[in-house]
């Protein structure tokens, strides 16, 4: 599976701007080939091994400013990503969208990001919404996590209370792919 640049940006810009003075401390614990993508140029618009560009710095974030708990790194991570990416014009949508709209938004702008991927928005109601990531080809709790905390802040940003999230399916096997995730809101 692959992840597009973007999502190494924020990554690295994440460790950067919450965990400044252990910015080095991180990186320096990167597998060579990994730490040289994240210390060098990246692309937007490339392509970038998962496991290396994701799954392994998200593992290393969540070593050194988590204690050792992955979920609440990826969780915190995707939480960020979404700060990161929606701001600045995207608020205004952000204020005028429903939440079902602006979720099958994100499941448009997600899908994009890693590949090969489908994310579908299948239930939508006033206080709830589903989301189903499909085909993704070495899926990991990390990215189920990653995306759910993006949903979740993305959620909260547009003006929903109390927004929880539940991992309700993750079956990961030769014949099916595919996380379905609950997010509600009061």
């Amino acid at each position: 599976m692959k992840v597009k640049g973007t999502g190494i940006i924020t990554t690295r810009t994440f460790v950067k701007e919450k965990f400044p003075e252990k910015y080095q401390q991180w990186l320096n614990t990167l597998p060579n080939e990994t730490k040289n993508i994240f210390s060098g140029v990246v692309d937007l618009t490339k392509w970038y091994d998962a496991y290396k560009c994701y799954t392994v710095p998200i593992n290393k974030i969540a070593e050194l400013f988590y204690n050792n708990n992955n979920i609440e790194g990826a969780l915190e991570l995707g939480r960020f990503s979404a700060d990161y990416a929606l701001g600045g014009i995207y608020k205004v949508f952000l204020i005028i969208a429903s939440p079902a709209h602006l979720m099958k938004k994100a499941s448009k702008i997600i899908s994009t990001y890693y590949n090969p991927s489908e994310v579908l928005v299948a239930k939508t109601n006033e206080k709830e919404v589903t989301m189903q990531l499909l085909k993704f080809s070495e899926i990991n709790p990390l990215i189920e996590y990653r995306i759910a905390g993006w949903c979740q802040r993305a959620l909260e940003l547009a003006k929903c209370k109390n927004v929880n999230y539940k991992i309700t399916q993750s079956t990961i096997n030769s014949r099916e792919i595919k996380t379905e995730i609950i997010f509600n809101w009061s």
